[in-house]
């Protein structure tokens, strides 16, 4: 973290950002230098609950161009001490075509109450696809499932 501007006699802040786990305590700490004092934050309790994608599926493999390619799966959360169904969620499907790096979106579709999801593409070219949990809530983390190649024929 480093120091933004700001009058050392008049109060100054910092500012940073980094990776933490899904539960924990945070403390920021500023260094001293010469020109600055040793300053700690008050702590912080943050805690995101776990997701995860099951079942993810690409579908028919191989599958003929043209046809229609289905990516399916199960959102879920981790509450208290079971996985239970994610419900009214945004997953967001991906796309890299075969020999690329370059990850595509191409598109998004809401899981149902019991979690699952599933949305068509017309198959155009070899690749492989993966659905996505991009953008959760601010209790909640990340997640993917498993990435799936599609042989297009």
């Amino acid at each position: 973290m480093t120091p933004s501007s700001g009058d050392p006699e008049t109060g100054s802040h910092f500012k940073g950002t980094f990776d933490a786990p899904a539960k924990g305590y945070y403390r920021a700490y500023f260094a001293a230098t010469a020109n600055w004092q040793a300053s700690y934050s008050t702590v912080l309790h943050a805690e995101r609950t776990k997701t995860r994608i099951t079942g993810a599926n690409a579908s028919p493999e191989p599958v003929t161009k043209g046809r229609t390619i289905t990516v399916q799966g199960t959102l879920q959360h981790y509450t208290s001490s079971a996985w239970r169904a994610y419900s009214s969620q945004k997953v967001k499907i991906l796309f890299r075509p075969k020999g690329s790096s370059t990850w595509y979106d191409k598109g998004d579709t809401i899981t149902r109450s019991n979690g699952s999801f599933s949305k068509g593409f017309t198959a155009q070219t070899d690749g492989t696809w993966v659905a996505v949990l991009l953008y959760p809530t601010s209790t909640h983390l990340v997640s993917s499932g498993r990435e799936d190649y599609v042989d297009v024929r």
